[in-house]
């Protein structure tokens, strides 16, 4: 006899001691399971959660993503770790009454491992009833004209001044698919290509028409009869010839089968713990959600390997406050992306946050959905509530804001909402002033809100971070250490260790293996690089050497040499430093360097100087669409090449700017050399007044970091 939906979750129930007898709970269950068993997808649920359960066998699977979290359904069947209820999250953001299409869950597993998960499906349902989701590429616009541009044999200048013009659009916009046609027609750059080349007008029928197909890295399709009588299958790659949308349009069942690094990073700590990937998704299931060593890892600044928190903007916006609940690490990670940053909501957070800032709210109706981030509208599930409750908004109506939300269209698709906006505002009695005020709020902020319950689970995963880095700090830096190739992000890394009285070797040549390895030193536990960081001994090398070891051989004559004259590119901590006490000899450097780390705006109210490499040379020019949008499409002429720098020190990584001005004095050697992160250089100029900075006057280049 088969098990129902409602038995499997009432049985998940006991396993994670939820009390269904509680009216939220009781509530919330009867309403996912009516949506549910109403619109048919029972067996969605049946074919995830036996995949799940599968893989959480033998592999680490993530708590959630997208917005499954917010789902009791999902939580109870052991698809998702996290319980809705307790974090706020609406079921509605996963499914609704309105929504035709098949539920979307992606689950995160272990990348090294989840091959494995599509080699279930194939056994479990059989190879003719599963195969990988095809993808279309089509044609974008830069594409299209670069393309159109080699056929007809277009001077290649022609086509960048037109790409320099380029107009473009949100996906939401009624002319979306027509930007190529409006920069040749519009444009003087487009007229004269159009003039010149009148055969360039084919890429009018080119734009968002198909490139080439592929295989979806992670689009995993299964059907109840055999695939071939849907789709068709290529046979070089084992894809169906249907991409996500045709999957939708067809009614098929797709799952994402997603790879995440940092869950093998995970299971590679735990197994130097001793802890098996059997049990690798109940170590994490079980842990304490308020531990503040795993906060104060933030606090400290300690951001190496901690997932989301490596990027700039989140780590200036983290320096900012003093995480003490899961809910900052949930809400920060949210805020820091483009929008929130660009319109000020990440700033006003902070300070509210801070009790530097009232939390005010334009009407006392909206304190219910936005108390918990202070009045500012941060998540999708806050503009779902509003729009629903305050407005009386259709579901369906809903439902269209929510993906508009997702897809981040444009100012041109919300507007059409706003009349049944503000009308349904003023039945509840809120006059019509303040609703246009609400709802420019939600098109202000809400077009780039973020998913919470996405947010919860990727905040989870940043927690878990925090957390192995607390309190087995040796054994997740070997584990981060191994997924990572970057020699500076290695450094940084190690240097953090230092802080905390942790030592490393970066070659023993009794001890090193092919993996980073914690190990007893004088009585301390320190870490000891691998053989593949040897230079000169590659993959054969370190077979040889490990299988000696292990049956007690000798080595060659030429591979003990190499051994015992290892070198490394991690022998310092300060490379840079060291190399520039061995370079400054060949010049006349009268000033001291200043560490990028003390760089902030408005400390420094005069040129300093710093010396560094550069980790990432960026030429730009004036005239790049995006630019010109900014100014209102207006085009510069005369100098227009300026170029984007970023410089590392051994204590932290600075922006840089040559100007138009100074481009070709400064810049031009600079892309010439290259050499990122390894020529090493001295820069003089002021920093910038309100952004953290350095406005580039002088340029001295010093010799290479390996000579």
């Amino acid at each position: 006899m088969k098990t129902t939906l409602r038995e499997l979750c009432t049985k998940g129930a006991k396993r994670l001691n939820i009390d269904l007898t509680n009216p939220d709970y009781a509530a919330r269950l009867e309403r996912e399971l009516e949506v549910i068993e109403k619109k048919g997808f029972a067996d969605y649920f049946f074919v995830v959660a036996e995949m799940c359960h599968f893989a959480k066998k033998i592999m680490l699977v993530g708590p959630g993503r997208g917005s499954s979290g917010g789902s009791l359904v999902c939580y109870l069947l052991n698809i998702t770790t996290i319980d809705p209820l307790k974090f706020g999250l609406l079921f509605e953001r996963f499914l609704d009454e309105d929504r035709t299409e098949l539920p979307d869950v992606d689950c995160d597993f272990s990348a090294d491992k989840r091959d494995k998960v599509f080699e279930f499906a194939e056994k479990r349902y059989g190879k003719d009833h599963v195969s990988r989701l095809g993808s279309v590429n089509q044609f974008k616009p830069r594409s299209a004209l670069n393309t159109a541009g080699k056929a007809l044999k277009i001077p290649i200048g022609m086509i960048e001044k037109t790409l320099d013009g380029l107009i473009e659009r949100s996906s939401g916009d009624s002319r979306a698919m027509f930007c190529l046609q409006d920069t040749i027609e519009s444009t003087e750059a487009g007229q004269k290509l159009l003039r010149d080349f009148p055969e360039v007008a084919i890429i009018n029928r080119l734009e968002g028409h198909p490139q080439h197909s592929s295989q979806h890295a992670a689009g995993l399709l299964l059907t109840q009869e055999p695939m071939l009588k849907f789709v068709a299958i290529d046979t070089r790659t084992g894809a169906s010839c249907c991409d996500k949308k045709d999957c939708d349009a067809l009614g098929l069942l797709k799952i994402d089968v997603l790879g995440l690094t940092q869950l093998s990073i995970f299971e590679q700590t735990l197994r130097l713990l001793g802890i098996d990937d059997t049990s690798s998704s109940m170590f994490f299931e079980n842990l304490p959600l308020d531990d503040q060593a795993a906060f104060d890892v933030i606090n400290k600044g300690h951001f190496c390997g901690v997932f989301q928190m490596e990027g700039r903007a989140v780590q200036v916006s983290t320096k900012q406050i003093k995480i003490d609940n899961i809910n900052d690490i949930i809400t920060i990670t949210a805020l820091a992306r483009p929008g929130p940053l660009a319109g000020g909501a990440a700033d006003s957070w902070i300070r509210r946050r801070n009790g530097v800032e009232a939390a005010t709210v334009v009407h006392p109706s909206l304190s219910k959905y936005v108390s918990e981030t202070y009045g500012i509208i941060v998540y999708q599930e806050q503009v779902i509530n509003i729009v629903k409750n305050i407005a009386n908004l259709s579901w369906k109506d809903t439902n269209s804001i929510r993906k508009a939300m997702s897809n981040t269209l444009g100012d041109e698709y919300f507007a059409q909402f706003e009349e049944k906006f503000v009308t349904g505002c003023e039945a509840n009695g809120i006059d019509r002033a303040t609703g246009g005020i609400i709802w420019k709020n939600i098109a202000r902020y809400g077009s780039w809100s973020f998913n919470k319950s996405h947010s919860v689970a990727y905040g989870l995963v940043c927690y878990y971070s925090c957390y192995l880095k607390a309190h087995y700090p040796v054994e997740f830096a070997a584990a981060t250490l191994d997924a990572q190739t970057d020699t500076v992000k290695q450094l940084q890394m190690l240097r953090e260790l230092a802080t905390e009285g942790i030592d490393y070797i970066p070659l023993d040549k009794d001890v090193s293996t092919d993996h980073w390895t914690p190990t007893i030193k004088d009585g301390k536990k320190i870490l000891v690089g691998p053989l593949t960081l040897i230079k000169g001994i590659g993959p054969k090398n370190i077979i040889q050497i490990l299988d000696a070891r292990k049956h007690n051989k000798p080595l060659s004559k030429s591979l003990t040499q190499k051994l015992e004259a290892g070198r490394t590119e991690i022998d310092d901590l300060f490379p840079i430093t060291t190399a520039y006490q061995r370079l400054k000899q060949r010049h006349n450097i009268a000033s001291i360097p200043t560490p990028v780390k003390d760089i902030q705006p408005g400390v420094f109210r005069f040129p300093i100087c710093v010396v560094g490499v550069f980790t990432r040379i960026v030429p730009r020019d004036e005239n790049e669409p995006v630019l010109i949008a900014k100014r209102g499409g207006k085009v510069k002429t005369g100098k227009t090449a300026f170029l984007n720098l970023f410089l590392s020190d051994d204590t932290d990584e600075v922006y840089m700017k040559i100007s138009v001005w100074d481009y070709e004095r400064l810049a031009i050697d600079i892309i010439e050399r290259g050499k990122k992160s390894k020529a090493m250089y001295a820069i003089k100029g002021p920093v910038m007044g309100n952004y953290r900075g350095i406005e580039v006057k002088n340029v001295l280049y010093l010799g290479d970091i390996d000579e």
